[in-house]
């Protein structure tokens, strides 16, 4: 059987490095067609070019991406979890949330999921390290995003007018209005389970505590703190006055 170009030149990886991970590699990069992507992204490019380069970027990088998730050293990760907090943040304000404190605090949820994802993922060696860990924080934000979306889909406009609108004596403008929505959405997402939960009982399905209390198995007097509980940690985490 005549050997392809792409062939030859990953058979040639191997008299450059006979590194187990780098091989494992190399063999990962050509299933998942990163090789291809490599050669019609880069102008005149060979199967050798892709090779030489992903030895390159092992031999440059390799002594950190094994600090990252062998080594799992402190003062990597330090460095690099700030890091992917201000992806994460950038990455949430660039999608229209606003830039509060609320979505600091769900940027530090997302870069958390990235950086769990990183530990056990395989690095490809045809990149630089920051463009492969944006990808991840760019899921774990869109992943947050959607979860936000499909649990808050019945909150927002409650949010907006049993805690927000009362707060502020002056009308509203449209734009501002937005904003406030957006803010109180990720301020609802940062509630535990059961505060969640006591909110979209008593508002979106209009139950009373005593009902609340029967359907979640608990006191009523447990369902009246938590849903002030509730109300006060939104409005703390919206910056507007806490009674």
């Amino acid at each position: 059987m005549e050997t392809s170009g792409f062939e030859q030149g990953y058979n040639l990886s191997y008299q450059i490095s006979n590194a187990h991970y780098f091989g494992e590699t190399k063999v990962k990069n050509l299933k998942n067609g990163r090789g291809n992507f490599f050669l019609e992204n880069i102008p005149n490019a060979s199967p050798q070019d892709y090779v030489f380069h992903v030895v390159e970027t092992y031999e440059r990088l390799s002594p950190y991406v094994q600090g990252v998730q062998i080594e799992r050293s402190p003062d990597i990760w330090i460095e690099l979890y700030e890091t992917l907090q201000k992806f994460a943040y950038n990455f949430l304000v660039k999608k229209g949330l606003y830039s509060g404190k609320s979505t600091f605090h769900l940027g530090i949820d997302c870069a958390t999921d990235a950086a769990i994802a990183i530990l056990d993922a395989r690095f490809p060696y045809d990149t630089d390290f920051d463009p492969w860990i944006y990808n991840f924080v760019k899921f774990a934000c869109l992943k947050r995003i959607q979860q936000g979306v499909k649990r808050s889909n019945n909150m927002k406009e409650v949010i907006y007018q049993d805690v927000v609108l009362d707060e502020f004596s002056a009308p509203v403008l449209n734009n501002q209005r937005r904003d406030i929505i957006i803010d109180a959405i990720n301020a609802y997402l940062q509630l535990s389970e059961n505060r969640q939960e006591v909110l979209r009982l008593r508002y979106e399905k209009g139950l009373s505590s005593k009902e609340i209390a029967i359907q979640m198995g608990k006191s009523v007097n447990a369902i009246d703190k938590l849903h002030f509980d509730a109300i006060r940690q939104l409005r703390q985490l919206l910056d507007v006055n806490v009674i």
